[in-house]
């Protein structure tokens, strides 16, 4: 549901990588099969069901980007979500994560996301 959305607006200027934790469901052939847009970076098909938290810091912390961001399979985004995400991050000084989730403290490694570089704890 998260990649039609995503990638609907043709001028929304982001790039996806996808992580596939390990589904027996199909899922893994939905994005080799039905999309074929610049913007899907890479797609990490993982060979085991590993954490939210570990997906994540695996991707951003190979991430180049200057913002970066996390949908789940059932979101929905609406055309210039990036947009509206990165005005707010100019507009507010270290503004830091925008989520509608959060991890369980067991998965969180505050000296992975130090050193990843993307994410600052205060």
């Amino acid at each position: 549901m998260a990649l039609p959305s995503a990638l609907a607006d043709r001028v929304e200027q982001s790039s996806l990588t996808i992580w596939d934790n390990a589904s027996t469901d199909g899922t893994v052939e939905y994005p080799k099969n039905e999309f074929d847009d610049h913007r899907i970076a890479g797609i990490v098909f993982s060979d085991e069901n590993v954490t939210q938290t570990a997906a994540v810091y695996n991707v951003w912390g190979r991430s180049q980007a200057d913002l970066l961001g996390k949908l789940d399979n059932r979101c929905l985004v609406t055309a210039g979500w990036t947009r509206k995400l990165a005005e707010a991050h100019n507009d507010i000084d270290n503004l830091g994560v925008i989520a509608c989730w959060h991890y369980p403290l067991e998965e969180s490694d505050e000296s992975a996301a130090r050193k990843a570089g993307k994410i600052h704890w205060s």
